[in-house]
């Protein structure tokens, strides 16, 4: 439920949270989850229940975590990090690795993750190789070789091994 002054007014509003908390209390399958996007005062009802609170813009990303939560969604936490950490980003890292003189991976080798979930036919198209006979692929230059597991039709497992490493004074 949205809060608002305008919202706990509305009688229409009013019916829905009714039948919504009566629902809750009798062991359905529904949670109500109050949203703060306006300062109002909470229906008594309301009064000690977890709400997110929307009102100031510096609260957004805890409030849509609790949120989430709360609806028990699972979610990668990275997506929050330029928000929480933005010196931990994928072109600051790049940066760094170039400062310290680090060779970075070309391609296919720069993001394996990216694998993951794709098809046989597209993972061959883009890595330019054939799958072996049970449907798993080798890929490897003179640095490191990659090793793709198939299982029914997707790639589910990457590994990476290192066939050479930097100089330990390059770390």
């Amino acid at each position: 439920m949205i809060l608002s002054p305008n919202s706990i007014k509305a009688p229409w509003v009013e019916s829905e949270l009714d039948v919504a908390m009566n629902l809750q209390i009798a062991g359905k399958r529904i949670k109500v989850l109050p949203l703060m996007l306006k300062n109002c005062e909470l229906p008594g009802f309301l009064l000690g229940k977890l709400y997110c609170d929307f009102q100031n813009e510096d609260n957004y990303i805890d409030s849509f975590k609790i949120l989430l939560r709360s609806i028990n969604i699972v979610y990668n936490s990275s997506v929050f990090a330029k928000h929480e950490r933005p010196q931990n980003t994928l072109g600051n890292a790049i940066n760094k690795a170039v400062s310290h003189r680090l060779p970075l991976m070309s391609s296919p080798f720069h993001r394996p993750f990216q694998y993951i979930g794709m098809t046989i036919d597209r993972a061959e198209n883009v890595l330019k190789t054939k799958a072996n006979d049970v449907g798993n692929m080798i890929i490897e230059n003179d640095v490191c070789e990659m090793y793709l597991e198939v299982e029914g039709n997707y790639v589910c497992y990457i590994e990476v091994r290192f066939k050479q490493t930097e100089p330990h004074y390059l770390n």
